[in-house]
């Protein structure tokens, strides 16, 4: 997901070449100063979020309101913290969390259904485990 995302955000922010906020106003003027759309951060934040969101909604017990509130609000606050750092514009973080969501989605959908076919989910599944004495993780290899 995270590699995925990377390359898109790349892709976009060398071919837009929109400057950052901050060098208008500072005679800071070095190559990132060139690379404000659309937001990495916003849209990393939001692929990660948006996949766990439906990972941890499908497959545990979890309130599904308080993981897509906990995961969305996360994401956006990476958003408004990268507006209010005077690094991105409104719309390079809208972007940026409109294609994190995409490629969060599609990724996990993809993932899901290549991994469903296999039946190692169950065989190789690692096992939490404690005692009196002590508390371990088994993950086979």
């Amino acid at each position: 997901i995270l590699s995925i995302n990377g390359i898109i955000t790349n892709i976009v922010k060398y071919a837009a070449q929109r400057r950052r906020p901050y060098s208008f106003y500072s005679k800071k003027n070095d190559d990132d100063s060139y690379k404000s759309f659309f937001s990495g951060h916003t849209s990393t934040s939001f692929a990660i979020g948006t996949s766990t969101a439906k990972m941890l909604a499908k497959y545990s017990d979890t309130n599904e309101r308080i993981v897509w509130l906990s995961a969305l609000g996360l994401a956006s606050a990476t958003g408004y913290l990268r507006i209010a750092a005077d690094k991105h514009y409104f719309s390079d973080v809208f972007a940026g969390a409109i294609v994190g969501t995409i490629v969060g989605n599609t990724m996990f959908h993809k993932l899901t259904k290549r991994y469903q076919k296999k039946s190692v989910h169950k065989k190789y599944s690692s096992k939490f485990y404690f005692s009196f004495h002590r508390v371990g993780v088994s993950i086979p290899l």
